[in-house]
């Protein structure tokens, strides 16, 4: 009974991503770290490229110009005027097991609202989830993107208040 388990699980894999936030009140930046599967990371980014990108022996310079292209495409913040976020490119990290992204959104000073879509991997897997975790000087929130949701809103009060999660009304 377990075997039968076990062979569907492998037979059906798991697609998801995990990401850490931390919202930097000095610097006015979000500092997100994004860890992705390599293959589907790869498959992805050759399909947005429009020809194959491979982690461990595409030209550097390409491989980050790819990765930056993808993730400004597919990880985007606009505040409640639709005015992006302003996006800062830290660097990545690949590793055997997963690949790390790393970036800073920094939105206008004055907003209040930021929406946040994730659509990572989404073109690779229907069933992609992603996952940010936001951590707060006192408490963390997990904002979940899916294809069917692909994005969440936060809101504050004021320029120095703490950004939260807006849970939608069901």
């Amino acid at each position: 009974m377990i075997l039968p388990l076990l062979l569907s699980m492998l037979m059906h894999p798991f697609h998801v991503s995990l990401a850490e936030g931390e919202w930097n009140p000095q610097s006015g930046r979000f500092e997100i770290a994004i860890r992705l599967e390599p293959r589907d990371f790869q498959l992805a980014l050759s399909k947005h490229a429009g020809k194959r990108i491979d982690l461990e022996t595409t030209d550097r310079d390409q491989l980050q110009a790819a990765i930056v292209a993808y993730v400004k495409a597919k990880f985007i913040a606009v505040d409640a005027q639709d005015r992006p976020a302003r996006w800062h490119w830290v660097g990545m990290e690949n590793e055997t097991k997963y690949v790390w992204v790393y970036l800073e959104l920094q939105p206008d000073a004055a907003s209040r609202e930021l929406r946040i879509s994730h659509r990572m991997l989404h073109e690779v897997a229907s069933t992609q989830v992603n996952t940010l975790l936001l951590m707060g000087a006192d408490e963390k929130q997990t904002l979940r993107f899916t294809k069917a949701q692909p994005t969440q809103t936060l809101r504050r009060d004021g320029a120095k208040a703490p950004w939260e999660l807006v849970v939608p009304k069901t």
